[in-house]
């Protein structure tokens, strides 16, 4: 014998369905947007650290596509390590950015992952001041952007006296 049921059953079944869907839809749209912040201005996951860095002999990937942005001259404050996306050109192979500290620095300066007390709502449409940037190399030779503070010394110089060599 077949049951069906009733169109009050149908219809709250058919709203349940509606209701999950739509949660589903939120959560999926939270999860893409929150994707597209971490990835913003096609830089990558940017990673607030405090500490000093590591130094040991950093891999090629990581000189080309890995810079260490600081907050002050102190190489043993808050900084940000960012990486560059992973990307796929028009024949399908995978490809990658080389950073520029400077650049790259400015961005984060920009998106608020550095110099705010608290992280923007949405980094995406943040647009906080940058501070003048020198490009460094640090000691296991990846690239730093340090801001330049109140020296006034050349690029070269205020990167020996931290201890770097310029970057490029």
């Amino acid at each position: 014998m077949n049951t069906f049921m009733a169109d009050d059953e149908v219809r709250l079944r058919v709203t349940s369905i509606r209701v999950s869907l739509a949660g589903e839809i939120v959560r999926e749209r939270a999860r893409r947007r929150k994707r597209r912040i971490i990835t913003a201005s096609a830089i990558g996951a940017a990673v607030v650290l405090t500490g000093a860095a590591l130094v040991i002999e950093a891999t090629s990937d990581q000189v080309h596509y890995e810079v260490f942005c600081y907050e002050t001259q102190d190489l043993d404050g808050k900084y940000t390590q960012v990486q560059s996306a992973l990307g796929v050109d028009d024949h399908g192979n995978a490809e990658r950015t080389e950073v520029d500290p400077v650049e790259t620095c400015g961005d984060m300066w920009r998106m608020g992952a550095l110099g705010q007390a608290t992280p923007p709502a949405d980094p995406n449409t943040a647009n906080f001041e940058v501070p003048e940037l020198v490009g460094c190399t640090l000691p296991n030779g990846m690239a730093a952007g340090i801001p330049r503070g109140d020296s006034t010394s050349s690029n070269t110089d205020l990167c020996n006296e931290l201890g770097l060599t310029p970057w490029g």
